[in-house]
């Protein structure tokens, strides 16, 4: 899930229909999503991308800084809350695993949104351009199955990685 800098995730592992939290894993997206996402497949894990996490609040807050808005109570959700992007217009990541997504030069200027849909087994990508501000891919993939191979390629590419409960503003 993401956490407030955007560089970042935030994962909590529990067994299936415990509701019981058994570890909590905090890393960069660039240096460790990608073999975390690697390590709990082979360990036979469904791993999901979610807005907030399906998780007692008093975790969410010790090591999420949230959920809490100012004047609100927050409670244990009785299931994942139904809340994500939608993506329209996207391409299967499937689609552009071979060929290049970006343009030659300056590597420096790529920037690539991640952000979680409404289905937490799916992440949605954008990838554009500091420099001129064009959107450049949008695409739609398995979290479990291209999530890993996709920031690994993205970071080899010299792209900026971000984590986002949503895209922001561009």
């Amino acid at each position: 899930m993401p956490v407030k800098a955007s560089t970042e995730f935030l994962a909590f592992g529990e067994l299936q229909h415990s509701r019981q939290v058994h570890f909590v894993a905090r890393g960069r997206l660039k240096d460790h999503l990608p073999a975390f996402i690697t390590r709990m497949a082979q360990s036979g894990a469904q791993v999901g991308l979610y807005i907030q996490a399906p998780v007692p609040a008093s975790l969410l807050k010790r090591y999420a800084s949230g959920p809490p808005i100012e004047g609100q109570e927050s409670e244990d959700p009785p299931e994942q809350p139904v809340r994500g992007f939608a993506p329209a217009g996207t391409t299967p990541y499937t689609e552009s695993r071979t060929g290049t997504l970006w343009p030659q030069g300056d590597a420096s200027s790529r920037r690539v949104l991640l952000t979680p849909t409404h289905e937490p087994a799916a992440f949605f990508a954008l990838g554009l351009l500091t420099s001129s501000g064009n959107v450049l891919f949008r695409l739609k993939g398995s979290v479990q199955e291209h999530l890993s191979e996709f920031v690994t390629r993205m970071v080899r590419d010299g792209a900026r990685v971000e984590l986002y409960a949503q895209p922001p503003e561009l």
